[in-house]
């Protein structure tokens, strides 16, 4: 940017992702190449891959984001192989409807040119009381669920894809990365 809201964090990458093994390379599409990187530049209101081989970025999207974080590739054993999901914070909006939104997207269906986002999104969780203007995650479940982190919100819960909060939790801090792991996940819990 030409004036750099955060001058000293120009770009504030949140997460990096080493692409899995995904449908779209085993279709012949080198930029979803396992081991590039999906990288997440929050202060950039963007995400991109990296090819690793070369450093050149050689997929990139920005429409609609707005402080987004943890943007994941789902891998090619996921029911949604292929995907992206991002938590959209929508720190914007903190005027007009102040929620923050889950979104999948079709990386094949990116328009660069495009300012506003169109058929690329497949899926979109957006609920009144739902908003957390930094921070938070998402965690896709082998159910089809999602488990969101709403971390100014001060809560994580658990949200079927036809919006139903199936489970919440709301400590007395504010929670970061809430992660679900198998039951047998820690053996050494149960001894």
């Amino acid at each position: 940017p030409k004036r750099p809201p955060h001058p000293n964090d120009i770009t504030h990458i949140n997460s990096v992702q080493e692409l899995p093994q995904n449908p779209w390379f085993a279709a012949g599409d080198e930029r979803f190449r396992p081991g590039n990187l999906l990288v997440t530049a929050r202060n950039l209101d963007t995400i991109f891959i990296i090819a690793r081989s070369s450093g050149d970025i050689v997929w990139s999207y920005r429409a609609g984001l707005d402080r987004q974080h943890e943007a994941l590739l789902y891998a090619a054993d996921s029911p949604r192989a292929g995907l992206i999901a991002v938590f959209n914070n929508r720190l914007r909006s903190f005027a007009s409807d102040r929620q923050s939104e889950v979104i999948e997207i079709d990386p094949r269906r990116v328009d660069p040119a495009a300012q506003q986002a169109g058929s690329e999104v497949i899926w979109r969780y957006r609920k009144l009381g739902f908003f957390t203007p930094t921070a938070g995650t998402q965690q896709a479940l082998p159910n089809g669920n999602f488990l969101l982190t709403s971390t100014r919100g001060g809560r994580v819960f658990e949200t079927t894809r036809d919006g139903q909060v199936v489970w919440e939790w709301m400590p007395t801090y504010e929670p970061v990365r809430a992660l679900r792991v198998a039951a047998d996940a820690c053996p050494q819990l149960a001894a």
